[in-house]
Formats: C-alpha cells, sequence, structure tokens
C-alpha cells in the first residue's frame, strides 16, 4: 500500500491515516486489508473530555506506514470477526474495542513524538542508517524502511532527517552514490555504464546528470583530470 506519505510497506505494518490527510494506495497482488474508518466525530463522543483538540496533530507521529503493533493487530482482528453487531450489547462491544484501539494508537503517537530539545539521530540511529544505505546503494531505497530502521513514521523521518543533516533523504542517498562512484573512478578501470549501475543510477545518463550537478563535472572528465 502506499499512503500520504509514500513509501512501500510490509505485510503486517500498521498504516494510518489521520484527518484531513490525503491517502491513495496502489496494491499488487492478492493482499488481505483489514481497513477500520471511524469518523471524527465518533472518536470525539468515544473519547470525550480526553479527546485531543487536534486529531490530525495528535496523530500525525504515525502518519503513514509503521511497525505493526500487537495489540492494534489483536483487536482488528476480534472487529473483524465480530462483523456487524446485532443489538445494543453487541453495539457496545464494538464500541469499546474501537475505543481501546483508538486510545492504544493516540498512546502510540504520543510515544513517537520528537522531545522538543531533539532535532538530531542519536547516532546509534544515524549510524544504522548510513550503514543501511551504503549496504544496498546498487538497489532502490525505500524510504520507509530508513524510517523503520529509526523506528519513527516516514514523516517524522523526513523531518529529522532534514533537521539533522539539511538534506532531503534522497538528495544524501544520491550524494553517497556519487561517493561510491568517485572511489569506482579512481580505483577500476570501468565502463561509466558499469559504474552506473553498481551504484545504482538508473543508467548512465542519469549517473552524468548526477555527478556533475554535485562536482560540476562530468564522470569521464572527473576521472581524466585524476591522472
Amino acid at each position: 500500500g502506499r499512503g500520504g506519505g509514500g513509501g512501500k510497506s510490509r505485510t503486517g505494518d500498521l498504516i494510518i491515516v489521520p484527518p484531513n490527510v490525503e491517502s491513495r494506495w496502489r496494491v499488487g497482488g492478492p493482499r488481505k486489508l483489514v481497513i477500520l474508518a471511524v469518523p471524527v466525530g465518533h472518536v470525539r463522543s468515544l473519547l470525550g473530555p480526553e479527546c485531543p483538540d487536534d486529531l490530525s496533530s495528535a496523530l500525525e507521529p504515525l502518519s503513514g506506514s509503521t511497525a505493526p503493533n500487537a495489540v492494534v493487530s489483536t483487536l482488528l482482528e476480534q472487529l473483524w470477526t465480530l462483523g456487524d453487531p446485532e443489538g445494543p450489547l453487541g453495539r457496545m462491544l464494538a464500541d469499546s474495542m474501537v475505543l481501546a484501539l483508538i486510545c492504544q494508537v493516540l498512546i502510540l503517537a504520543k510515544a513517537g513524538t520528537p522531545h522538543p530539545a531533539s532535532g538530531a539521530f542519536s547516532p546509534r540511529e544515524w549510524r544504522r542508517v548510513c550503514d543501511y544505505i551504503d549496504a544496498h546503494l546498487q538497489e532502490e531505497i525505500a524510504l520507509a524502511d530508513l524510517a523503520h530502521l529509526a523506528g519513527w513514521s516516514v514523516r517524522h523521518f523526513t523531518r529529522m532527517f532534514r533537521q539533522s543533516t539539511g538534506q532531503t533523504p534522497h538528495n544524501f542517498i544520491v550524494l553517497r552514490r556519487v561517493d561510491r562512484a568517485k572511489d569506482l573512478l579512481r580505483k577500476q578501470k570501468l565502463q561509466l555504464a558499469d559504474v552506473a549501475l553498481t551504484c545504482g543510477f538508473a543508467d548512465q545518463s542519469h549517473f552524468t546528470t548526477c555527478f556533475r550537478k554535485a562536482t560540476g563535472l562530468t564522470p569521464l572528465r572527473w576521472r581524466r583530470e585524476l591522472v
């Protein structure tokens, strides 16, 4: 699936779409999706005075795809099994499950809210992200996978990445690919097309464009100036 924040989701992932957030999906192959849409008015009636004034902001730390949560998964499965409840007791049971689910999601969102004083990755988080990028430069690197490594939503990860590096994750990955290309251009007599594919660029033209933007030189000119 593909939510408002973009990226890929794994089987079993929890996907939260806050109020007033656009959501588009592209599903490939057979899938079993459990979708629960709860009107904002119903959420407010269930939570009463405990309901946040701005639900969109309260749920923002979970916006997009996150790792599965056992409590949420269990509640969704129970609601699925319950189906369309009959009678007042059945409706009360369904409402109690929905209430428990909403509370759990809000608790998870609150736990995922960054501390105001923080604005950068911890050394361990940064090393984990960099190691993953370097190990997968030849492949397509999904933003959702990087966010999952840090344990954050895609939106929060992207914001924190900008605060930490001054760059978007995409631009950072491109520069890592350029650095890898420089090593190959220094040490090996590979064809430029082979260097491009080895470093994860779509083709030689894409490689040349990105390399020139980063260095001011084409890869061939850069290699010749080393001699």
